[in-house]
């Protein structure tokens, strides 16, 4: 019997790839830099913003000093997001329903993102998802990014679970390194097609479920849920 959902929040619950694009582009716009690769950029969605930024430079910048541009544009990048461009981001069509329908049937329901506490507070409270969650897990509480399984466990451990409740638990994401992360959990798995990763890659993660919404996930667990009636 599920007993919890851990979710990812950007590409998962909040569309936030296009913004994040578009801001990273600016940064580097900022720092005489022009964005390349951008595919390379969304392949390591999922980890943090300081690495997408990292990675950008890195694919964009090729003198000397890289150290001190990364720096640079990470500094520009804080300045910007996600305080002045929050008013772009927008909830998935099915987000706050099924959020609400696991509520009520008792589910725990917790965050565990790549963005920062900063970033995570500000977007979960601007749009209206922060009253939903039992916990909160950023990278500012793990030492080591996704696809370790660290934020995972810690996650679990703070809706009051020891590793037994990984088989009551689900986790929620968008990403390849979402799908990792869980794998080396041992835990069970939903992927949504909500992101801006490539399908084809995801699948090749293997994730246990595959969705293209929440609520699609809600019907393919349903049969595991506390006294479900759809």
């Amino acid at each position: 019997m599920i007993k919890e959902f851990i979710y990812d929040i950007g590409g998962t619950l909040v569309k936030t790839d296009d913004v994040l694009i578009n801001t990273i582009r600016l940064v580097l716009k900022q720092n005489n830099l022009e964005l390349i690769n951008k595919d390379k950029v969304i392949n390591v969605f999922g980890k943090n913003t300081h690495t997408l930024i990292k990675t950008a430079v890195e694919l964009s910048y090729s003198g000397v000093g890289i150290d001190e541009k990364i720096k640079k544009c990470w500094e520009s990048f804080k300045f910007i997001f996600p305080k002045k461009v929050v008013s772009n981001f927008k909830n998935f069509p099915t987000v706050v329903n099924t959020l609400k329908l696991l509520k009520n049937k008792g589910i725990k329901l917790a965050i565990l993102s790549g963005f920062n506490k900063v970033e995570a507070d500000l977007i979960l409270k601007e749009m209206g998802l922060l009253q939903f969650f039992d916990a909160i897990i950023t990278v500012d509480d793990t030492k080591e990014p996704r696809p370790s399984p660290e934020g995972l466990l810690l996650a679990i451990k703070k809706l009051g679970f020891d590793k037994s409740g990984l088989k009551y638990c689900i986790y929620v994401g968008d990403t390849v390194a979402d799908i990792q992360m869980a794998k080396n959990a041992k835990k069970r798995v939903v992927c949504v097609r909500t992101g801006p990763q490539n399908n084809k890659l995801l699948e090749d993660a293997n994730p246990d479920y595959f969705v293209d919404n929440l609520s699609e996930m809600v019907v393919e667990l349903s049969s595991e849920l506390p006294n479900w009636i759809l």
